[in-house]
């Protein structure tokens, strides 16, 4: 299997066009409803949510299986803050990620949006659920029980499902046997200690009540994402994807915990400082909310330093939030690169890898069309990635690189390079007398800094159009009332609001 998938985002030539086009059909009914009698003040926090949400894919964690890596998708984070405008951002989001970075791909960006967003709304919904017994200590307790019961679980029966199936190739996926494996009394009771402990160590470090709620809310959303992920592949690929299927829920794993304490330690601090934010508070609510915080701002004592000392933290989990982000590394896209090289013998060597460490898809099918579609050439790629082929004349060449599971390139070999060589005439000296050629490439990855500044210029230049547009909108419509204001009725009279006067002198 080359080019694996790992991440939630689909790639062109993954699905077949009937869930293509239902996609773009569902996102946008999804989007046109988050568009409906959007808010002045909620185009910033829109904005803003979207540009994390974009940049979430920059933070990865390489894994040792393939070609590829797992990175954060926020989208719980997305729909807890932002409610029902998930969808829109969602769909910003993945639309600078695919013009950018390649990521994921054109045709699938309606499904891909459908992955992410309904996840987002649903988390949206569930925390506004959650968050009314938030203040019960038995409830927060259960919360937790129930996070890490079900993640548990979910792992057990990844690995298991992944495991057991190895046996057959990955081809005869052992469904029932992985339940049985999950669902044994001894994982059900090394699971519940697991819970149990994890209720009790949450309610000895004093987290904000609200944390719990955001660690359910957060590994839930991954969860769903990794469901309606895998729905997609199994029932509308192209080809059959289930091995990636198992891959991803498998290395997905820790991502939903790291997700769920993001998400817990966001809304604690939120539901301090902005409980508005959040909402599901009324207008009375946030104002009291509001006047606590300024009082303790102001009166800085002495027991609200404790109360907030003691809510910190543990410096374990400081540490260990350190360690993932030390060992990540920015995200590279997923993305099949290709180039090639003229040879001073006159052959063409083709190379191409993945841009996450420069790894070469070996086995890859490649070929080589002439200008009238007839094919050249046609082979594979060994395993530094290099394929060579002998041109019979200097002419355009296109070449297609293949390496599965929606990885393609293209380029076109120009024929004035061709020409410029045959001109050059062959240099027996510069000839590589070896029979294995070597990489002529540079391969080393270059942190996409202007990509990003133009990612977050571009959303931030978004909201200030839509903003302007609005404002300007509104000056129009006053204007035009003030107009109806001043203009005389047929008596004589003016209106001015709901009073109206002569126009004669009295």
């Amino acid at each position: 299997m080359i080019g694996l998938p790992f991440a939630v985002h689909i790639s062109d030539g993954v699905l077949t066009w009937p869930w293509l086009a239902g996609g773009f059909v569902l996102a946008g009914l999804l989007v046109a409803a988050a568009m409906v009698r959007v808010r002045d003040e909620e185009i910033p926090r829109i904005a803003l949510m979207t540009a994390a949400f974009f940049v979430a894919s920059l933070i990865h964690v390489p894994i040792p299986i393939g070609p590829t890596s797992v990175h954060l998708l926020l989208n719980g984070l997305l729909g807890v803050i932002v409610g029902r405008r998930a969808p829109l951002a969602v769909l910003l989001g993945l639309t600078l990620q695919a013009v950018l970075f390649g990521h994921g791909g054109f045709t699938t960006i309606g499904v891909n949006t459908c992955v992410m967003a309904l996840p987002a709304l649903g988390a949206a919904w569930l925390f506004g659920t959650l968050r009314v017994g938030s203040h019960n200590s038995w409830f927060r307790a259960a919360l937790v029980v129930v996070s890490i019961l079900v993640w548990t679980l979910c792992l057990v029966y990844s690995i298991a499902l992944f495991w057991l199936s190895r046996s057959t190739g990955l081809n005869d996926i052992a469904w029932g046997s992985a339940a049985v494996v999950a669902f044994q009394p001894a994982v059900l009771l090394i699971a519940a200690i697991l819970a149990t402990t994890a209720a009790w160590m949450e309610s000895r470090l004093g987290h904000a009540s609200e944390f719990p709620a955001g660690l359910l809310v957060g590994m839930t959303a991954v969860l769903a994402t990794l469901v309606l992920n895998a729905a997609a592949l199994l029932w509308g690929g192209a080809e059959d994807w289930h091995t990636i299927v198992l891959l991803v829920f498998v290395v997905h794993m820790p991502i939903a915990v790291v997700e769920g304490v993001i998400l817990g330690f966001a809304v604690g601090f939120l539901a301090r400082v902005k409980p508005e934010m959040l909402g599901g508070l009324s207008d009375d609510d946030a104002l009291r909310a509001a006047t606590v915080r300024e009082r303790e701002w102001f009166l800085g004592s002495a027991r609200s330093l404790t109360v907030a000392a003691r809510k910190a933290p543990p410096p374990a989990l400081l540490f260990a939030i350190a360690g993932i982000l030390w060992a990540a590394a920015p995200v590279k896209a997923h993305r099949l690169d290709a180039d090639y090289r003229v040879r001073p013998d006159g052959k063409v060597q083709v190379e191409s890898w993945f841009d996450v460490g420069g790894k070469a898809p070996a086995g890859a099918k490649v070929q080589v069309f002439r200008p009238d579609g007839a094919l050249l050439s046609e082979g594979s790629l060994d395993e530094q990635g290099i394929f060579v082929f002998a041109p019979k004349e200097a002419e355009n060449l296109k070449v297609v690189v293949s390496a599965g599971a929606g990885h393609r390139a293209e380029f076109v070999v120009s024929r004035d390079k061709l020409r410029q060589t045959a001109a050059e005439g062959i240099k027996p000296a510069d000839v590589d007398p070896s029979p294995a050629p070597t990489p002529m490439i540079d391969r080393s990855y270059q942190f996409p800094y202007k990509e990003i500044l133009s990612g977050f210029g571009f959303l931030l230049g978004l909201a200030a159009f839509v903003m302007s547009w609005r404002n300007m909108r509104h000056l129009r419509e006053l204007k035009r009332a003030q107009e109806e204001a001043a203009r005389p009725t047929d008596d004589g009279h003016f209106t001015a609001g709901n009073t109206s006067c002569s126009g004669t002198s009295h």
